[in-house]
C-alpha cells in the first residue's frame, strides 16, 4: 500500500509502555518501513476514551486506514466484553461514515506465568485476568468475523510451537511487549497492510 496514512489508535500497547521510543512497533512502522504513521497510544486508556478523542486525533491530518486496539484495561476494570465491543463498534462505525478504512487489532494475551504484577485493581488475580482477556479477545474475533471487519490477530504471534505464550517476547509484568515483541508486532501489522490492495 503505497500511499497509506495510518493512525494507530489504542493503550499502552501501541503508546509503547516502558520501551525506548525508537523500539516501538508504531515508531519501527515509521522510521524501518518508511510509512506515514502517527501514534495516538495513551497508556491507561480505555475504549471509551480513545473513542472520546478519534475526533480530535482524526483532524491532525487526511488518513487513509486508522489501526484500533485496546481493551485490556476496560477488562482490568471489569468492563464486560459487549461492553469493550460496543466502544469498539462505535469507532469503527463513525470511520466508515467518514469513509476511512480501518483494521482492527486484537491484543496480545496475557502472559501470567512469568508475571511479576502481584495485584490488579479489579480482578482477583492474573488467572483471572488472563482468562477475562481470552474471553474478550474470543468475542471480540467472533464480532469482527460477524461484521466482516479486517482485522489482525495478534494473539497467535505471542505464542510458541506448542500453543503456550512465549515469555521471551513480553516485559516482567506480562501484560507489554518487550522490543523482541514489538518487533514481531511491526512485522505482523507491515505484512498485513503490505499485502492490501
Amino acid at each position: 500500500m503505497n500511499q497509506l496514512k495510518l493512525l494507530c489508535l489504542g493503550d499502552s500497547l501501541t503508546e509503547g509502555y516502558d520501551i525506548e521510543p525508537n523500539h516501538c512497533w508504531v515508531t519501527l512502522l515509521k522510521e524501518r518501513e518508511g510509512w506515514d504513521v502517527t501514534n495516538a497510544g495513551i497508556s491507561g486508556d480505555m475504549t471509551a476514551g480513545m473513542l472520546a478523542r478519534l475526533p480530535l486525533a482524526l483532524d491532525k491530518k487526511e488518513y487513509t486506514h486508522v489501526f484500533i486496539m485496546g481493551g485490556t484495561n476496560d477488562v482490568e476494570f471489569g468492563l464486560s466484553p459487549n461492553h469493550i465491543i460496543s466502544n469498539i463498534k462505535a469507532i469503527m462505525r463513525q470511520l466508515r461514515y467518514m469513509g476511512i478504512q480501518y483494521t482492527i487489532g486484537i491484543p496480545i494475551p496475557f502472559d501470567c506465568k512469568s508475571s511479576t504484577l502481584t495485584r490488579f485493581e479489579y480482578v482477583s488475580d492474573g488467572l483471572v485476568f488472563s482468562k477475562r482477556i481470552d474471553e474478550y479477545c474470543d468475542e471480540l474475533r467472533s464480532f469482527l468475523e460477524g461484521d466482516e471487519a479486517d482485522y489482525i490477530d495478534l494473539r497467535d504471534c505471542f505464542r510458541d510451537g506448542t500453543g503456550q505464550i512465549s515469555s521471551a517476547l513480553f516485559l516482567e509484568d506480562g501484560v507489554h511487549p518487550n522490543e523482541k515483541g514489538h518487533n514481531l508486532i511491526c512485522r505482523t501489522v507491515f505484512n498485513h497492510f503490505a499485502n492490501m490492495e
